[in-house]
């Protein structure tokens, strides 16, 4: 509590001239005191004497008490901020100032008293006989044994006689307590001057309560100078220099506040905490660093609005419109930051002076000037536990406080997540529930004994779900930061690797599981270690992996070179689902696979996944990855030259398959159609029969030209015609050789080239595609509308041709296609989702401008 108080002088190193300085300043303290006891004796006597009410002039006095009082506030400040080089700077002049306005309110005070005693000696000794007893102070004892004697005669009473006893002096009295004193009704004993202020002070007590408190006051003021400033084992000591001012030692701070008193619950009537559990002491907060300065201003001027006002609930919106007034130059983390500690420091204060002992007058007295008259009475059970819930919710308006603390210094790291909590409006949350825990505590505190948790479930509730949106805004915000320091630290592994062990690691959670890795084969699990200098194949796939890819892969593992060679495969699943019929799914591929694999499904990084597929583009069709012994990559996707060639494309980079791509004569008619896509399809190619291969997602123009197509076979023509449009195998393998040709950077208008994509074109652009060839020569690769139409028209323009063996079947069939169709005007093709290997700028063949780059999502519902 000191810190927030503005009192760090208290933490600071001995000091023995401050020490002094403080004595000194206390002796002052205790004459402002005296001061003010007359002036409130005074006037609390003076009613009963009305001609006397002007013998002090009480306005004059209270500014003189006033002005002492703020000097001595500014003295006391000083001494205890970080000035170093006060010490006591004006001190002594303003103590000699103090004891002249002290001798002048004394001598005036006992002017007063000494008027009132002389009119209250005449008035009680009407109607008496009085024997005046004149002396000195030298009377001696056996004279005073001799008067009591006679005083305490029972007919001297009933004679009506008193005795009357004075004191006369040479020089005038200074201080009350040297003042005689006559009682009526009771003989002057004339002992001691301290002896008589007490009686004095025991009789008004009856009468006036306050007086008691003032009394109190003073004595108490004494126990401040012995306990806080006379004692020597009291250590001051000096802060070291440097300043810090930021959120988060502001937040630190006040959550010592805040917190401390949660394991002191309300222990008032037991042992235990407010929820009965035994208390264990503070959560554990770091203090804040060494020369840290909180803003007091801007605090005090805060806690003035949220706790004076606290029951004045009818006006809360005025409230928040003060508050946000006053803070508005602050940021607004900082606005919430000020706030807290208006209701921390009142908080603080109370669970503080609750630990007071009966005996302990002076914190009775300072929890009754501090407003809280509710510590000292007896403990009641109800408001034990709306306390508890109180606590409850102040402290889940600190941790609120502290996820946008932590966020704020925390997010300037990472600018993309700046915006993942609204700053703004959870700032306005939080002053929120502060204003409602302040309202419910104060209420808890004050003397209306019949409140005891009125509205509390409903604001309880509020701050609740308040928090609740704050918390959860701030765990999204840590974990995509986390996931943005892991996909950080896996772009360098995998951008320079020492050796393949590191990137492979990275895929896994390897404190879940030291050895990720199954080896089905062996069916073991092992380290990823064990594949350290050796090139490793990552099979990266869905639970989609078909039975072709992976009877292709079986092949190649079965290759004894591949195992000379020092090559591994290794599967890695990306499964987006759960279930137990997604893991039944995962073990039936995994059993497989006489290669590695994941051991289980949630081994693999979250984060991996996403450098998979932004780095090596993953898009839920399979790839194969090749990472040579120091981890780099060979080949980013080498699935399709496997598809293609197989074996024959180890080992798997890039330069590999380029070769292939160049070799003389190669046809990509035999790459697209083999006896595994079209069964006995060699056969038709070895004997020179036309094929015609065509596709089409609508139905009715594959029966257009099928029509067509079944009176040429009939009428002799030897054409073995398949319709490919649910071939799956077909559409993989014609992907696979747009994709490795583009991995090899060809251009898209070399012949080869243009006829793959012209198939894939026609097909997702003109409705459908044909394509004609003898053997492996190609005749026509065109839209399956064309062709349709040319031959449709075989009975009426060009069978004659054929039929009269003047032109082949081909030959016939290109020469009417020339004489019905004019090439079209505008000239385009469609290429796969191929991220990383689609050309940026392409020239037209036709003109010389340059292609428009257009993109299209479209969804084919698992068909081609």
């Amino acid at each position: 509590m000191a810190i927030p108080k503005g009192l760090p002088a208290i933490t600071n190193s001995p000091d023995v001239q401050k020490i002094q300085v403080f004595r000194d300043l206390n002796d002052i303290i205790k004459i402002i005191l005296s001061m003010t006891e007359c002036i409130v004796e005074f006037e609390h006597d003076s009613k009963d004497v009305p001609e006397l009410s002007t013998t002090i002039d009480i306005p004059s006095s209270v500014y003189q008490i006033i002005i002492c009082v703020l000097v001595c506030s500014i003295q006391f400040t000083s001494l205890i901020n970080r000035v170093d080089d006060c010490k006591g700077k004006d001190l002594q002049p303003f103590a000699r100032k103090v004891n002249k306005i002290n001798d002048s309110i004394q001598a005036d005070f006992e002017d007063s008293n000494t008027e009132r005693d002389k009119k209250y000696k005449v008035e009680s000794l009407r109607k008496k006989c009085v024997m005046l007893l004149i002396s000195d102070l030298n009377l001696s004892p056996n004279d005073i044994s001799i008067l009591k004697m006679i005083y305490k005669e029972p007919k001297f009473k009933e004679k009506c006689y008193e005795i009357c006893g004075s004191r006369s002096s040479t020089k005038k009295a200074r201080t009350r307590s040297t003042s005689s004193s006559i009682y009526s009704h009771k003989c002057c004993d004339l002992e001691s001057e301290s002896n008589q202020a007490l009686d004095w002070a025991e009789r008004r007590r009856a009468k006036d309560p306050q007086i008691t408190l003032n009394l109190r006051s003073r004595s108490s003021a004494k126990a401040i100078g012995k306990r806080e400033i006379g004692e020597p084992s009291r250590q001051l000591r000096s802060s070291p220099k440097g300043k810090e001012r930021g959120p988060r030692s502001i937040f630190i701070l006040w959550g010592l506040c805040l917190s401390s008193p949660w394991s002191i619950g309300c222990r008032r009537g037991g042992e235990h905490d407010i929820d009965g559990t035994q208390g264990s002491g503070s959560p554990a907060l770091k203090p804040p660093k060494e020369g840290f300065n909180p803003p007091l201003a801007a605090i005090n001027e805060v806690a003035c609005e949220i706790t004076c006002k606290a029951l004045d609930t009818k006006n809360v919106r005025e409230t928040m419109i003060s508050i946000f007034h006053e803070l508005s130059s602050h940021s607004w983390v900082n606005k919430a930051l000020i706030t807290l500690p208006s209701l921390a420091l009142f908080y603080g204060d109370f669970w503080q002076l609750a630990q007071i002992q009966p005996s302990d007058k002076l914190a009775e007295s300072i929890a009754i000037l501090k407003g809280l008259p509710a510590i000292t009475k007896p403990s009641d059970v109800q408001k034990i536990q709306v306390f508890g819930v109180v606590n409850e919710m102040i402290k889940t308006t600190l941790d609120m406080t502290e996820c946008i603390v932590e966020f704020e210094h925390d997010s300037k790291d990472v600018p993309e997540l700046s915006m993942a909590i609204d700053i703004p409006s959870s700032v306005y949350q939080i002053i929120i529930s502060i204003l409602a825990c302040s309202i419910q505590f104060t209420s808890l505190i004050s003397l209306v004994d019949d409140y005891k948790g009125k509205d509390l479930p409903t604001f309880a509730r509020k701050v609740k779900m308040i928090h609740h949106t704050i918390k959860r805004h701030f765990e999204d915000y840590k974990q995509k930061k986390e996931e943005i320091r892991e996909y950080q630290r896996l772009q360098r592994l995998f951008n320079a690797p020492t050796d393949n062990v590191e990137p492979i690691k990275a895929l896994f959670y390897i404190k879940d599981d030291p050895q990720p890795l199954y080896i089905g084969s062996k069916k073991t699990t092992d380290k990823v270690e064990s594949l350290r200098r050796k090139n490793v194949m990552l099979l990266i796939s869905d639970l989609k992996l078909t039975s072709h890819d992976l009877s292709i892969l079986i092949k190649i593992y079965s290759e004894r070179k591949f195992h000379e060679e020092h090559y591994e495969i290794m599967w890695i699943p990306i499964i987006e689902q759960e279930g137990e019929d997604v893991i039944n799914q995962f073990k039936n591929l995994q059993s497989q696979m006489p290669w590695y694999s994941v051991h289980y499904p949630t081994l693999i990084n979250k984060v991996a996944i996403k450098i998979i597929k932004e780095k090596w583009h993953f898009r839920q069709e399979t790839i194969v990855t090749v990472l040579d012994p120091q981890g780099r990559v060979s080949n980013k996707n080498a699935m399709s030259m496997i598809r293609l060639w197989g074996w024959d494309a180890f080992p798997f980079t890039d330069s590999i398959g380029a070769s292939l791509w160049s070799k003389p004569g190669i046809n990509w008619f035999e790459l697209l159609v083999t006896d595994m896509v079209i069964p006995k399809i060699n056969e038709a190619i070895k004997s020179q029969k036309y094929i015609l291969l065509y596709g089409a997602e609508d139905t009715k123009a594959i029966h257009e030209i099928e029509e067509p197509v079944k009176k040429i076979i009939e009428d002799g023509v030897p054409i073995v015609a398949c319709s490919v449009t649910k071939n799956q195998l077909f559409w993989s393998r014609l992907e696979s050789c747009m994709l490795s040709k583009l991995q090899t950077k060809a251009d898209v208008h070399e012949p080869l080239m243009q006829d793959i994509l012209s198939i894939y074109t026609n097909f997702k652009k003109d409705g459908g595609f044909a394509v004609l060839t003898r053997g492996l020569q190609v005749v026509i690769n065109d839209s399956i509308v064309d062709v349709t139409k040319v031959l449709s028209q075989y009975e009426t323009n060009w069978k004659k041709q054929v039929k009269g063996n003047e032109k082949t079947f081909d030959a016939a069939f290109k020469e009417h296609r020339e004489r019905v169709f004019v090439l079209p005007r505008c000239r385009h093709f469609y290429i796969p989702t191929m991220v990383g290997y689609i050309p940026e700028d392409v020239k037209c063949p036709v003109c010389p401008r340059m292609m428009k780059n257009n993109v299209k999502f479209e969804c084919c519902h698992g068909a081609h």
